[in-house]
């Protein structure tokens, strides 16, 4: 390879000084441009990566929301479980004296039968 140092070849010394005035102008406006899309682009995925966050803790926000309206659903829906779980007990008891009154009441009867006979 040659050593591109400008006293290694003063010809292509001269090549390159008539490149950069020929090209150089637009070599200086890619420059420019490249710079300003990646600017552009670095700002666009900082925009977007925002944006993300934000959906995420709205997102967050939601989902515990819906949660805790979930375990009030659950928990009311318990409770009034509970409730009639203790309104048939409370039947219950009530039947089981009914039918130990009615046994009472027979026995009483055939009693009194007895005692008549």
């Amino acid at each position: 390879m040659a050593d591109k140092t400008p006293n290694a070849n003063p010809q292509a010394s001269k090549l390159d000084a008539i490149r950069d005035i020929i090209f150089g102008e637009q070599i200086q406006d890619y420059d420019a441009r490249f710079s300003e899309l990646n600017q552009e682009l670095t700002q666009k995925h900082d925009n977007l990566n925002t944006r993300v966050e934000e959906l995420e803790k709205r997102l967050q926000t939601a989902i515990d929301r819906l949660g805790e309206s979930l375990a009030n659903q659950m928990t009311a829906q318990h409770e009034q479980l509970m409730l009639e779980v203790q309104r048939l007990e409370h039947e219950k008891a009530k039947r089981v004296e009914l039918g130990q009154l009615l046994i009472r009441m027979g026995q009483q009867l055939m009693d009194e039968e007895k005692a008549t006979s």
